[in-house]
């Protein structure tokens, strides 16, 4: 995969927001330049159209081809000084404001109604951005990132993605990519399902689209040890996508084990338990915790769970994320920044 480096263009902010933002302090930390304070490398921020401000005015939109330079400058040259040493790329701050001047940045492609290879290439940074994030950022409480807001983001361009492709014919591997996302991020879902197998054979019959339409299918048939075996085998993009439905899957899962196993006399193994869900290969700590939140007893110095059939593993009960040990030892062994700016059909 190709490296480029982009550098830092004025353009990337209007000049009225440059004058207002600088006027009133209203600088991120992440735009002054980590060598001199005093230096400034704005991006537009994203705001709603409101009574006097209409976001169509040409003097504060940017061009495609700035749009595209700003999407990657935003990975490319902000996060190199986290990314390096493998160090998380993802805090609370560094991922609202990243997510933030992503989000102006489409609003300005649709504004200008742009229907082009570069508005396909910035969606597709988008979807991987927000996959990403959805993982490394699970552990954090709702007020600080917000589960169900991110993968609405990242559903609604992944959709976007797809229409764009076929109205563009774009013939490239990205297709395959994003088509098995899009059938991964929505299992269960009869209008995702009925769209899979309405794709030209061409498609289905892509490695990577079989994987997929195979583990959707089994988790249609409550299959979810077969699903979850089967995720190990996927890319690691592929592997977030599943993680989006991971707490269904896991509540699903011990829901069925809970009335097959339900007895006085019986003692379900916790490492078994622990193998099945894809969890720790070593103590079992996140395991443990999800099952005292949801009520199941457990002999934790024996290895043992007690499941009851009268217990009521409740829907209402949310399933605190973490992450999966499986992934984060996948993404260790790869740059993120080539990971996120894949090049697309015309980069």
């Amino acid at each position: 995969m190709g490296e480029w480096r982009v550098q830092y263009d004025p353009a990337m902010c209007p000049p009225a927001e440059t004058q207002l933002r600088t006027q009133h302090e209203m600088v991120h930390f992440l735009e002054r330049d980590p060598l001199c304070a005093t230096e400034l490398r704005l991006v537009k921020s994203f705001s709603r159209s409101a009574a006097g401000q209409k976001q169509n005015d040409p003097r504060n939109l940017r061009s495609p081809g700035v749009c595209l330079n700003a999407t990657q400058y935003l990975i490319q040259d902000l996060w190199p000084r986290i990314l390096y040493n493998h160090v998380s790329p993802f805090d609370k701050v560094r991922y609202h404001f990243i997510f933030d001047r992503l989000r102006a940045i489409r609003q300005d492609l649709v504004v200008q109604s742009v229907r082009s290879p570069i508005l396909l290439a910035v969606l597709e940074i988008c979807v991987r951005f927000h996959l990403l994030a959805s993982h490394q950022l699970c552990h954090l409480d709702p007020g600080d990132f917000d589960h169900h807001i991110n993968f609405s983001h990242c559903l609604g361009c992944l959709q976007d993605v797809l229409v764009l492709q076929e109205e563009l014919a774009i013939d490239h591997p990205n297709r395959a990519e994003m088509t098995a996302l899009f059938i991964l991020a929505n299992p269960g879902s009869p209008d995702a399902l009925d769209w899979a197998v309405r794709l030209p054979a061409s498609i289905r019959k892509l490695e990577i689209v079989h994987r997929s339409l195979r583990l959707a299918g089994q988790l249609e048939q409550g299959n979810w040890v077969g699903a979850l075996k089967l995720m190990r085998t996927l890319p690691i993009l592929h592997q977030l996508a599943v993680f989006q439905q991971w707490h269904k899957i896991v509540r699903h899962g011990l829901d069925v084990i809970n009335q097959g196993f339900g007895s006085k006399t019986c003692r379900f193994p916790i490492a078994t338990l622990n193998g099945w869900l894809n969890l720790d290969p070593g103590p079992p700590s996140t395991l443990i915790q999800i099952l005292l939140h949801l009520g199941i007893p457990l002999d934790e110095s024996r290895g043992y769970v007690h499941f009851r059939k009268q217990t009521s593993i409740s829907s209402e009960k949310t399933i605190r994320l973490k992450p999966l040990p499986m992934i984060s030892n996948n993404l260790k062994s790869i740059n993120l920044k080539s990971f996120i700016l894949q090049r697309s059909a015309v980069m």
